[in-house]
């Protein structure tokens, strides 16, 4: 796994057990997992801003996205994520109003746990740090105006113990990390650009990766590394949905004097600072903590928009409230089930048959191995490889072909030769550079090979 957190990668080597030694179903049966749980702790948090209906809109919503459907079947880090987040997230909401040590407590948990899963998670710690300062900043407001409130009576105490929580839990990851020189996250690295640039003085990269960023929601996703993560130039949120985003937004913004609304704001733009660090290229990777708060921030646009909508027609006289509200509730219907259409086609079909997706998750290799089982090779068999060629080789072994490979080689490269007589070669179609060799090769063959169906 390359060094990368192990509380992603622990619970598939359950499952592997589980499934039999199935490593598909093993991927795929730990991403529902974690799947599940993030939706029902989603709609728990939504719950503590939204009214009962509008929190069921936000699971629907989270439920049927794209982003929500990738994430809770391909199998990556960060669908071990999502869950953890936004338990902590909750349980700093009820601690910010009940401040009940309990809460906190768990709060730190969830939270030093998620650590252990994937590399966005660190920002968790920066939102503690922000909420002790809104809290500080209240509390010294309230001490200006003679409000007799000390400091145990505020949420400041028990934020102190989610932080100390937080760093002792994760301690083991990091202690590691630092005692194991080579086995640190490279990704980290990639942090470097934007902020760099800031620290001279230059605050352009951040601003146009917070400008893709916030267009990658609400507008039009990224180009670069298409199908890694995402069909290119798809959205997280349609344009309807953008639009009760933003509403959803806008009345957050209006309500920041409530501690929990300044969670809510500051949990949204701490998942997505990753990105506004990096670009949104990996949004989907790196942004996850803020897949369940942007259909919260959602519902709460469009409940207050139809809630709005009903009152204004109702007092003209023109129908009964109960008529618009029944009105209203079957174009929400008919909108949710555009958006799961939607985003289904766009997984299932757009996404997930492409030949770049294919070529990026190995499945090309696959077609490769049910080719040559289905029509065994006499001469030998080489195969190019365009990205990690060793990586490539084990994932090839996975399908367990009964035709061994005499021979893998970088498709760039020349092509390896037979000792005498003929050879059959396969070369993925992404390969960008060929050599002469190669180009002849790819001119002369006759044969393009996909997945069935």
């Amino acid at each position: 796994n390359f060094g990368r957190e192990a509380l992603g990668i622990y619970p598939v080597a359950v499952m592997f057990q589980l499934a039999g030694g199935h490593f598909v179903w093993s991927l795929r049966f730990t991403s529902v997992f974690w799947g599940m749980i993030a939706l029902s702790l989603a709609l728990v948090l939504a719950r503590r801003y939204l009214p009962h209906g509008a929190a069921l809109i936000a699971a629907a919503l989270l439920a049927g996205s794209f982003w929500f459907l990738f994430t809770a079947r391909l199998g990556l880090e960060p669908a071990a994520l999502i869950p953890l987040a936004t338990a902590t997230i909750y349980f700093l909401h009820r601690g910010l109003s009940s401040h009940a040590w309990r809460d906190f407590v768990v709060a730190g948990v969830a939270g030093g746990l998620s650590v252990h899963t994937y590399l966005a998670s660190r920002g968790l710690f920066l939102l503690v740090v922000l909420l002790l300062g809104y809290e500080t900043v209240i509390w010294l407001l309230g001490k200006l105006r003679r409000e007799q409130r000390g400091l145990a009576q505020t949420a400041i105490p028990g934020l102190l113990v989610a932080t100390a929580i937080m760093a002792a839990v994760s301690a083991p990851l990091f202690i590691y990390l630092q005692t194991q020189p080579g086995t640190g996250d490279l990704r980290v690295g990639e942090l470097g650009g934007a902020a760099s640039a800031l620290l001279a003085g230059n605050v352009q990269p951040l601003l146009a990766n917070v400008r893709e960023t916030v267009l990658a929601v609400l507008w039009s996703g990224p180009l670069s590394i298409p199908y890694q993560y995402n069909v290119p130039g798809r959205p997280v949120l349609s344009p309807v949905l953008a639009c009760f985003f933003l509403v959803g937004l806008a009345l957050t913004i209006v309500r920041l004097r409530r501690a929990s609304e300044f969670l809510l704001l500051a949990a949204l733009l701490v998942g997505l600072a990753p990105d506004f660090i990096t670009g949104a290229d990996a949004l989907h990777m790196r942004g996850v903590i803020a897949l369940p708060l942007i259909f919260i921030v959602v519902a709460r646009g469009l409940w207050e928009t139809g809630r709005f909508l009903v009152g204004v027609l109702a007092r003209r006289g023109s129908g009964s409230r109960a008529a618009w509200t029944g009105a209203l509730a079957v174009l929400l219907l008919l909108l949710l089930g555009w958006h799961v259409v939607s985003s289904s086609v766009a997984y299932f079909v757009d996404w997930a048959q492409a030949e770049p997706t294919q070529r990026v998750y190995n499945a090309d290799y696959r077609a490769v191995a049910a080719f040559l089982d289905a029509d065994p090779a006499n001469e030998p068999v080489f195969v190019g490889s365009d990205r990690l060629l060793d990586l490539d080789r084990e994932v090839y072994q996975l399908y367990q072909p009964q035709q061994p490979v005499t021979a893998w080689f970088p498709a760039g490269d020349n092509l390896p030769l037979p000792p005498a007589g003929q050879a059959m070669y396969f070369l993925p179609t992404s390969v960008d550079t060929l050599s002469p060799a190669s180009a002849l090769l790819v001119a002369a063959a006759h044969e393009r090979f996909a997945l069935p169906g």
